[in-house]
C-alpha cells in the first residue's frame, strides 16, 4: 500500500509539474502577443496547451502503470482527481482578473473567462481522466512482456499520440 501510494504521488507531481509549465509557457506566449501582435502562431495556442495537459495527465497515468506489475489504472485516475481537485483550488484562490493564467483550470471557465456549467467541466474533465487511465494502462503494457499483435499496435500508436499530438 505504501509503495502505491508513493507513485500515486509521483504520478500527481507529474501532472501538476507538466501543467506549471504548460501555464509559464502560456504566460511568455501572451506577453510576446502583447510585445508583437502579428504573430501567425496565435490560433494554434489552444491546440499547444490542450496538447500539453492532455499529455500531462497521460504521462502521470503512464509513469503509475509502468512501474507496477499490475494494471493501475484507478490509482492513475486518483492521482487524475486529485490534481483537478488542485486546479479547483488554484482557480478559486486567484483572483477573477487572472483566472486565464493557470492553464490547468480552463475547464472551469467557458471563453468568457465566466465559470462554467458543472455539465460542461464534467465533459471537459473527462479527456483528462480518460487520458490518465489509457497513460496507466499503457505504461502496464510496456512494463510486461507483450505477447500479441494488437497489443504491440495498441502501444505504439499510444506512445506516438502521446509524442506527436502535442506537437
Amino acid at each position: 500500500m505504501k509503495e502505491r501510494v508513493k507513485w500515486i504521488v509521483v504520478g500527481f507531481g507529474f501532472m501538476v509539474g507538466i501543467q506549471v509549465l504548460a501555464s509559464l509557457l502560456f504566460i511568455g506566449l501572451a506577453q510576446m502577443l502583447r510585445a508583437s501582435p502579428n504573430l501567425v502562431l496565435e490560433p494554434y495556442w489552444v491546440f499547444v496547451i490542450f496538447g500539453l495537459t492532455l499529455g500531462a495527465f497521460f504521462l502521470g497515468g503512464f509513469v503509475i502503470g509502468r512501474v507496477e506489475e499490475a494494471p493501475r489504472i484507478i490509482d492513475a485516475v486518483i492521482a487524475a482527481i486529485v490534481t483537478l481537485a488542485l486546479s479547483v483550488i488554484v482557480f478559486l484562490a486567484l483572483p477573477e482578473s487572472s483566472h486565464d493564467q493557470f492553464t490547468g483550470s480552463k475547464w472551469l471557465a467557458d471563453a468568457a473567462s465566466n465559470t462554467a456549467s458543472s455539465w460542461v467541466s464534467a465533459l471537459l474533465i473527462a479527456p483528462a481522466l480518460i487520458a490518465s487511465a489509457l497513460g496507466a494502462y499503457l505504461g502496464y503494457l510496456m512494463a510486461t512482456p507483450v505477447e500479441s499483435a494488437i497489443e504491440r499496435f495498441v502501444a505504439m500508436s499510444g506512445l506516438a499520440c502521446a509524442i506527436g499530438v502535442p506537437v
